[in-house]
């Protein structure tokens, strides 16, 4: 994934000016910064459900976002493994396993695997703890399969353990070959990660682990 040139305002106040950046496979990209400092609104034009003001997004795969505070409207009877499941049932994911219901069903129990949550696939998601939705969150975004993998503060709310299981998710979906990038302000992730992506005064100033 590249960007090049991207400008995005709020108002009249800039957010991001003219920044220009790679996501490369098979590394991790911590994406940092101040609060305010416009990072999720990058990752939110980086999978495209933001459009920048000017500047283009090269992106040449599929892309998956998982963010912070999920669009599930408690009074929707989903269970975490509902939730799991869109991701399991989106068009790319079908394109990857095909579209059989055991095939999805074998998707969404292996991404609840992962992160440790499989306990939690019956119980409504409107019930479940903040650091539990979000392990459930990331177990969707993993049930989709995609080659570019985004992520706004997937740490939000886990404990220290989850934590750290979230950090080896993502290094092993790198070691697949997928471009991971996420936002954070966890000292571990951005020591973990490959590269750090520092956002400020709307410029990209990138740095590089080990």
């Amino acid at each position: 994934m590249r960007a090049s040139a991207l400008y995005y305002a709020y108002g009249h106040t800039p957010v991001l000016s003219g920044i220009d950046l790679e996501i490369p496979p098979g590394r991790v990209t911590a994406i940092a910064g101040t609060n305010g400092a416009g990072k999720t609104t990058l990752v939110e034009i980086l999978a495209g459900v933001r459009i920048p003001d000017s500047g283009v997004v090269d992106r040449r795969a599929t892309v998956v976002l998982v963010v912070q505070r999920p669009h599930v409207p408690d009074e929707l009877p989903l269970t975490a493994g509902d939730v799991v499941a869109l991701g399991a049932q989106s068009p790319a994911a079908r394109q990857q396993r095909g579209q059989g219901r055991r095939a999805r069903t074998a998707a969404v129990a292996a991404a609840l695997d992962r992160v440790g949550a499989s306990e939690l696939c019956p119980i409504p998601f409107a019930d479940l703890s903040g650091g539990q939705r979000q392990r459930v969150l990331i177990a969707q975004g993993l049930a989709v399969g995609a080659r570019i993998l985004l992520l706004d503060e997937p740490a939000a709310g886990l404990d220290a353990d989850s934590r750290a299981r979230t950090r080896e998710i993502l290094a092993e979906e790198a070691r697949r070959g997928v471009a991971v990038a996420c936002v954070t302000h966890d000292r571990d992730d951005l020591e973990s990660a490959d590269r750090v992506l520092w956002i400020e005064d709307g410029a990209a100033r990138l740095g590089v682990n080990g």
